[in-house]
């Protein structure tokens, strides 16, 4: 049984092993990224790049190539957009300021702060604006617990 063939142009195999050497790299290189949506698009244009330049050939490889992979962008980022995990209020907190829950640690007391409006002034060749100044009073003070 003899099964008819088409001609693979030489560029299709070009266009093809760049796309498939180009997404080896870019899919290691997103291992270790926490975003899916950058991770879904970067997999979802090696995707359709591929399958864009196979559908497309032999005459519009290139041309099924960048649809596909814009097509297969959008979409692999459209899915890793849904597919991220949602932070909670707690993950969002910034990690260098430390509350303690305890009632016997010790806590600071508010810095007492006194706002004063500095007038609009000229100072030799300077031009200085109204602003605010503020003056801190008293600073923050170590508490013992109750």
């Amino acid at each position: 049984m003899n099964i008819p063939t088409l001609p693979i142009p030489s560029s299709l195999l070009t266009s093809t092993l760049v796309l498939a050497l180009f997404s080896t790299f870019v899919c290691n290189g997103c291992a270790t990224l926490k975003s899916n949506t950058f991770l879904g698009a970067a997999m979802g244009a090696t995707a359709g790049g591929l399958t864009g330049t196979v559908v497309g050939a032999p005459y519009h490889s290139a041309t099924g190539m960048l649809i596909g992979t814009a097509s297969g962008a959008a979409l692999g980022a459209l899915i890793g957009l849904l597919t991220e995990p949602k932070k909670t209020a707690s993950q969002e907190t910034d990690k260098t300021t430390a509350t303690s829950t305890d009632l016997n640690d010790p806590s600071f007391t508010s810095p007492e702060v006194r706002r004063v409006w500095v007038p609009d002034k000229i100072d030799g060749t300077k031009y200085i604006k109204g602003h605010f100044m503020y003056v801190l009073e008293r600073g923050s003070v170590w508490t013992m617990p109750q």
